[in-house]
C-alpha cells in the first residue's frame, strides 16, 4: 500500500509508517510528518487526475554538499549526514484539452502553523 492511501484511510497504520521510517524521532517531529502528509495529501489529490497519480517518497537524511554524482564518473563527493529526514509528495495532471507532454511544475511548503520547531 502506498504511503498516499494510508494518510487518507488509516492514521494508525500512518502513524507505524511514520515510526518505521523515523525511528526513535520526537513526538513533535512526527506531529509535524503527519500534519505535512495529509494537507499535502490532500492538496495533490484536488489537483492530480487521479488518486493513482499521487505519490509519496521518503527522502533520507543526508545532503550533497559538492561534487554531485560525480562519484559515478570516478570524481570526489563530499556528503554529510543529517539528524532529520524529509517527505516529497508529488501528482502529475494533463489538463483538459492539453496534451500529455506539456508539464507545469508548481513547489509546494507544507508546514502546519501550530508546530514551531522541528526539535521536540
Amino acid at each position: 500500500m502506498r504511503l498516499i492511501d494510508i494518510v487518507s484511510t488509516d492514521t494508525t497504520a500512518f502513524d507505524h509508517q511514520l515510526q518505521n521510517k523515523l525511528g526513535s524521532t520526537s513526538d513533535n517531529v512526527r506531529h509535524l510528518f503527519r500534519e505535512s502528509a495529509c494537507a499535502l495529501s490532500q492538496e495533490l489529490k484536488d489537483a492530480a487526475s487521479s488518486c493513482e497519480d499521487v505519490l509519496a517518497h521518503w527522502i533520507p537524511g543526508r545532503i550533497e554538499v559538492m561534487g554531485k554524482h560525480t562519484d559515478y564518473a570516478g570524481g570526489n563527493s563530499l556528503v554529510c549526514s543529517t539528524d532529520g529526514r524529509g517527505m516529497a509528495m508529488v501528482s502529475s495532471r494533463t489538463p483538459v484539452g492539453g496534451s500529455s507532454r506539456q508539464r507545469k511544475i508548481t513547489i509546494t511548503s507544507v508546514l502546519p502553523l501550530d508546530v514551531n520547531s522541528w526539535h521536540g
